[in-house]
């Protein structure tokens, strides 16, 4: 096994509490792989119609599952841990100086980290999944380009693979880059390849 999906919610709350603790712990000393992938987001109830829960409540619930990973320590603790997150990271690389700035200026934003939070934030990878491309392209420079992963959110009702192939071959990226993302940073995560 190479690794396995979290949702970013648990009976209503993000896995960032001492239970789960020990399964990072082992994820991180095997080199395993944790996605996580939204599933019933905070706030629901005020996103239940127009589909709002799937087109904006997962990426509101990836950004604050990795917030709470940041600022509990996880991330600090665990630096071994490779995390990936769905959805091009949430908001996150569009959030980063917000979180910067709560670190830098409000105590209970450092009592367990040492770093910025965008260090922790750019060590994560993530997925492909936009279907916006200054976003992807954005999300590209925030990331950079060992840390996207080619995604489809196959088979949920949200675009296709062929459109999410077609966003990153518009990206225009170097032919070395847009394999990276469409299976060599997969592969090389994954072990599967050096």
């Amino acid at each position: 096994m190479k690794g396995f999906c979290l949702p970013t919610s648990i009976n209503g709350n993000p896995p960032v509490s001492d239970e789960y603790l020990p399964l990072y712990e082992t994820l991180a000393s095997l080199g395993g792989v944790l996605f996580f992938h939204p599933n019933n987001p905070a706030g629901a109830s005020a996103m239940a119609s127009r589909r709002l829960i799937t087109l904006l409540g997962y990426l509101f619930d990836t950004t604050l599952l990795v917030a709470k990973l940041v600022y509990e320590g996880v991330l600090e603790r665990l630096p071994n841990l490779r995390v990936v997150t769905s959805h091009l990271g949430g908001a996150l690389p569009y959030l980063a100086g917000r979180l910067h700035r709560g670190y830098l200026d409000y105590a209970e934003c450092k009592e367990n980290i040492t770093r910025s939070p965008t260090h922790y934030l750019r060590n994560l990878y993530t997925d492909s999944i936009s279907f916006d491309r200054d976003a992807m392209l954005f999300a590209h420079r925030f990331f950079g380009e060992d840390r996207i992963l080619y995604g489809t959110d196959y088979p949920f009702l949200l675009g296709t693979p062929q459109t999410i192939a077609e966003d990153v071959k518009a990206l225009g990226l170097h032919e070395e880059a847009e394999a990276k993302v469409f299976y060599k940073n997969a592969m090389r995560l994954l072990g599967l390849s050096k």
